[in-house]
């Protein structure tokens, strides 16, 4: 997640969280996705050139 200068904003439905509980994806209007495999300790980005995401889920 970036720790300085984000300014996205994430709707309620931009959060999945697996049937694990520890596998989180989070996604924002501005484009940005990213990815945490434990719980929310470390996030990887996955993009941040998306159009606007307004809901996320794992499939």
């Amino acid at each position: 997640m970036p720790q300085q200068h984000c300014y996205d904003l994430v709707y309620r439905h931009g959060l999945a969280v697996a049937d694990d509980g520890a596998t989180l994806l989070m996604a924002s209007t501005s484009g940005g996705v990213w990815m945490s495999d434990n719980a929310g300790d470390s996030w990887h980005t996955l993009s941040t050139t998306m159009p606007p995401v307004y809901a996320a889920c794992f499939a």
